[in-house]
Order: C-alpha cells, then sequence, then structure tokens
C-alpha cells in the first residue's frame, strides 16, 4: 500500500514566497547596489517627473504629534480616465479631462471631513441635466453635516493649489534636496535597483534643516533621523521618515515611523453623489463648503 506523508510548510517560507510574488509582480527582481551619484541623480530625476504629473493619488500620515491618537491622515485622489495601454490622459472635445474628479478627505481621532467635486447626475428627472457638484461631510463631536454646492472640478482645484494640497506642494521638500544634503552612510544606506523599483535610505543634513527653518519658519517633514524612499515605475512612490524612537512590536523592533507619503499616479474612481434622489429629494442641504 502506498502511503501518504503530509507536507508541513513553514510560515517563514510561505511569508518569504508571498514577497517573491509581490516584488515579481512590479518587476523587482534585484538588479544591484547603485553608485552613490547614480542614486542622487536618480532621485532628483524621480522627484522632478513626480511633482510633473497631473494625475495621482497621493495618502499622507503625520504621526508627528506627541499622542498617536491624534495623528492625522489625509488623501487627495485627482482622477480622470487614462489610456490604459499608454496611460495617457483621455480628453473631451473641449479638451477637458474624461471623467475628471476630485476627492479629499481628512481623518483625526476627533475629526472627519470628505470633499467630493465632480459631474452629478440626478435620479429623477430623467431629462434633467448633470451639474458640476461639490459635496462635504464633515463629522466632529459627534455631529454630522451634508453640504452641497455648484462646484467645478477646476473650482476645487484652484482651492487645494492654495491650501498646498496639490502633489508638486507635497512633495515640494523633496525638491529643495540637493546632493550634498543627502547623505549615505551608517544605519541610513540604502541604494538597492531592481528592475521597475529603486529602494533607497539615506539621512538629511542638518544645514538643510536649518537653512529650511530659517526661510520657511516651520520644520520640514523630512526632519527626523533618516528618511527612506521607494521610486516605482521612475517616479516618487512611498516616503517614511524615522526619528530615533524604536517601536517594540511582540519582541520584534523597528524604527519610528513620523511621517510618510504614498503616492499612485492613478488612483480608484471616484464615486459621485446624486444631487437628486428618485423621489426628488436630497441626502444634501444646500450651501457652502468650507475649504
Amino acid at each position: 500500500m502506498r502511503t501518504y506523508t503530509k507536507k508541513i510548510v513553514p510560515l517563514a517560507l510561505i511569508f518569504v514566497t508571498i514577497l517573491a510574488v509581490m516584488f515579481s509582480s512590479v518587476g523587482c527582481s534585484l538588479v544591484g547596489k547603485m553608485e552613490e551619484q547614480e542614486a542622487k541623480d536618480f532621485f532628483q530625476a524621480s522627484v522632478k517627473r513626480s511633482v510633473e504629473s497631473k494625475i495621482y493619488q497621493w495618502t499622507e500620515l503625520d504621526n508627528k504629534a506627541k499622542k498617536l491618537e491624534d495623528s492625522v491622515k489625509s488623501q487627495f485622489n485627482n482622477y480622470c480616465l487614462l489610456n490604459q495601454k499608454t496611460d495617457e490622459i483621455l480628453t473631451n472635445p473641449d479638451g477637458s479631462y474624461k471623467n475628471h474628479a476630485v476627492q479629499y478627505s481628512v481623518n483625526t481621532n476627533k475629526f472627519e471631513e470628505k470633499i467630493i467635486v465632480g459631474s452629478s447626475a440626478p435620479k429623477k428627472p430623467k431629462n434633467t441635466p448633470a451639474k458640476d457638484m461639490g459635496f462635504s461631510y464633515i463629522k466632529k463631536d459627534g455631529v454630522e453635516t451634508s453640504v452641497m454646492e455648484e462646484m467645478s472640478v477646476e473650482d476645487i482645484l484652484e482651492r487645494a493649489d492654495k491650501a498646498n494640497l496639490l502633489l508638486a506642494q507635497k512633495l515640494f521638500d523633496l525638491t529643495l534636496l540637493e546632493d550634498e544634503d543627502i547623505i549615505f552612510g551608517g544605519k541610513y544606506n540604502k541604494r538597492q535597483k531592481y528592475i521597475k523599483l529603486v529602494m533607497l535610505e539615506f539621512s538629511i543634513s542638518d544645514e538643510f534643516f536649518a537653512d529650511y527653518e530659517k526661510t520657511y519658519g516651520k520644520p520640514s517633514v523630512l526632519k527626523g533621523i533618516g528618511v527612506a524612499v521607494e521610486i516605482a515605475y521612475d517616479r516618487i512612490s512611498i516616503v517614511t521618515v524615522f526619528d530615533n524612537k524604536v517601536v517594540d512590536d511582540a519582541g520584534n523592533k523597528f524604527p519610528n515611523e513620523v511621517y510618510k507619503m504614498e503616492v499612485v499616479y492613478i488612483g480608484p474612481k471616484i464615486a459621485i453623489p446624486n444631487y437628486v434622489n428618485k423621489d426628488g429629494t436630497s441626502d444634501w442641504t444646500t450651501g457652502k463648503i468650507v475649504f
């Protein structure tokens, strides 16, 4: 009689296998270690390409508050339809972006806000035209408010520009880094190159932070003891800033992340609410959206 032995696969092997699949899916076969100047040049070029991007979604987590529950998570999705083969922006006959919409959200332990702007179609009557509408949902101290206002995507982007919420503004501190500000060495000295991914870790000179604070009157978001940068397909993907604290998670120790920015260059499709329901009512109060 043939006997069968049940094979137990170690969890560590499963984990490694999953990582291998994840890395291979974005072309992450290791090519080698970059030279310092090569890494700096690649970083600078990637920052330039990123800030020139017109469509994107960024997600920011700021943990610099003294209490973890006071951390702030915000997200900005500037969305439109792209050609799936070429990634080119699809436009309407008038030159505007197809299905152009914007969604912005802020979440803290005590406050939640979401703003959505785009072309909104009423559910009734059928022949009523769509409108460019903005929808604002705020929850604060247990009180919820829902307001709608006629607003175009251009309007919200203009407001976002004034509030420093566009991607170029969010990556502004990276654009200020010069070669002499970037220090590869010690604990933060990674220059790994994969097929479609580059992973860098470096520290930033004290002179940079001193000049920044003197010029802008506030600390740089990059202020810490080290920075990790992931560059996917030649554009900035993740920026993480560490301080000198250590997080102990069930005996596993990790550097403490005080700031993290994640960027994708096409976010999820934005669902635009209907400004009129089938029964002719609305879930939103007409008013002014505070942004």
